[in-house]
């Protein structure tokens, strides 16, 4: 399946942050974000704020280490008509220095590759859902154009197998064969999960599982990340619903 490549993340990002801003405006900036029930809106941009602002730092400096994220150490907004420039002068900062990088240029990371396009790629799908997180708050479109959604679900995929020993629960995705159909009703596949005694393995057939997911890919993706309950409307089940239920319940990074 098709992986987002570097400058299609950096392009992505790009409209994302046009998307994140634009809601920003629209926005109270202390109304409770459902997903994120923890954050006010204000919470919420200062946290992908201050991310964006690191990783800036990180990747400008092509550190071969990880810099710890102080946010005393960088600037916040001084008031809330101040929250939306100064979120998108971090955004543009990050997005003009990602655009000049080599993808394959070394540097910390803390996923399968160790190198910038990590990076292009990370910050794109955690700008893309924190803009649903955003879009939730006041009833907006919350939906990923299909190419990211694809994306994004690979992106999970790719990571969980390498978070074991960090995140204990990630270790409960094992199984005896059982499988888990993840279909796009959008177009082709996605494919099946199946859960092993090591861990679990992904193909594209998508035969008779145990039981099944279906809806658009950007609905996959939304489930797949906690954005979107198995129970809403746009989600068709199938078979053990209890094995979804599990999958999604110890499969998040966080």
């Amino acid at each position: 399946m098709h992986r987002l490549g570097h400058t299609e993340c950096v392009d992505r990002l790009g409209f994302e942050v046009d998307r994140f801003v634009a809601l920003l405006d629209a926005s109270d900036p202390d109304a409770r974000v459902p997903t994120c029930p923890e954050w006010t809106v204000t919470d919420l941009a200062v946290h992908l704020g201050i991310i964006h602002r690191w990783v800036t730092r990180m990747v400008r400096e092509r550190t071969p280490e990880r810099i710890p994220r102080v946010e005393a150490e960088y600037p916040h907004p001084e008031s809330p008509d101040d929250i939306a420039p100064w979120f998108r002068a971090g955004a543009s900062a990050l997005v003009a220095t990602l655009k000049v990088c080599d993808s394959d240029t070394p540097m910390w990371a803390w996923g399968l590759t160790h190198h910038v396009h990590f990076w292009s790629r990370r910050q794109l799908h955690e700008t893309a859902m924190h803009r649903i997180d955003l879009a939730l708050v006041g009833g907006a479109a919350a939906e990923l154009d299909r190419a990211a959604a694809l994306d994004s679900i690979l992106e999970l995929l790719d990571f969980i197998p390498n978070f074991g020993a960090v995140l204990p629960h990630l270790a409960k995705l094992r199984g005896n064969g059982e499988t888990i159909a993840l279909r796009a009703t959008d177009g082709d596949g996605f494919g099946t999960i199946t859960l092993t005694p090591t861990g679990f393995q992904v193909d594209d057939d998508l035969g008779a599982t145990d039981a099944s997911v279906s809806g658009s890919t950007s609905d996959l993706a939304l489930t797949m990340s906690r954005r979107l309950m198995v129970t809403d409307p746009r989600i068709e089940l199938a078979g053990r619903i209890d094995l979804v239920n599990h999958w999604i319940a110890h499969s998040a990074l966080d």
